[in-house]
């Protein structure tokens, strides 16, 4: 068969393979993904300026994220996530030198995830809401450079916070699949901070472990 028909028959082969995702209900897995931030402090994903003999960039949050969830019911899964966020604030070159100003953002966050349907459902969406809070760490870092001399300042602080919002896993089988989220950081629990903003992402997450569903556990019960 020619590599042209097999791209075509790979999306039927996908809906085909998520039709039946649920075959096996999993009790926890890992998930990888990648991330935009929209933080208070800006909302362009990229500005560039130039005037006189300076040239400005100025680039968007982004970053990625490590999570592990594990099942703790039928309907809610306990997650933990570390993230790590970098946004290059100002990048300014001029005759002589150049300042580059970045921001950097690790939060280690423990939350919970309801899904909304069944855990024995065969579906392949499974929509879910999400919400959680942890620490989340601050660094300013401001480079000099000056023809042979550079310059490094680095200031942190340290915040609590926390995040609410939703997401959709799509399970190309029982064991694999992709994940789409958005969510509302509220960094000093303050919808206002700098840093605080929505993030949206994308990515990968793989299960694995079989999770025997409470009404089966207690049907079972039953007929004993």
């Amino acid at each position: 068969m020619k590599k042209q028909n097999w791209f075509k028959l790979l999306p039927m082969i996908i809906l085909l393979c998520g039709a039946y995702a649920q075959a096996q209900t999993r009790s926890a897995g890992i998930g990888i993904r990648g991330t935009y931030w929209d933080m208070n402090r800006s909302g362009t994903l990229l500005r560039v300026e130039n005037y006189n003999n300076r040239h400005l960039v100025d680039l968007a949050a982004g970053g990625g994220w490590l999570s592990f969830f594990s099942r703790t019911s039928d309907s809610w899964f306990l997650e933990f996530s570390l993230g790590g966020i970098a946004k290059e604030v100002e990048s300014v070159q001029y005759i002589g030198g150049e300042d580059t100003h970045v921001l950097a953002v690790v939060p280690v966050l423990v939350g919970m995830r309801y899904h909304l349907l069944p855990a024995n459902n065969r579906s392949a969406l499974r929509p879910y809401l999400a919400f959680g809070a942890g620490p989340y760490w601050v660094a300013d870092v401001l480079v000099h450079n000056r023809y042979f001399e550079e310059e490094t300042r680095v200031e942190s602080e340290l915040f609590a916070g926390g995040y609410v919002g939703g997401g959709l896993d799509f399970m190309i089988c029982d064991w694999f699949g992709l994940n789409f989220d958005v969510r509302r950081h509220f960094v000093s629990f303050n919808r206002n901070n700098e840093h605080s903003g929505y993030e949206y992402g994308a990515g990968l997450q793989f299960m694995w472990g079989n999770y025997r569903s409470e009404k089966n556990s207690r049907r079972e019960r039953c007929c004993h």
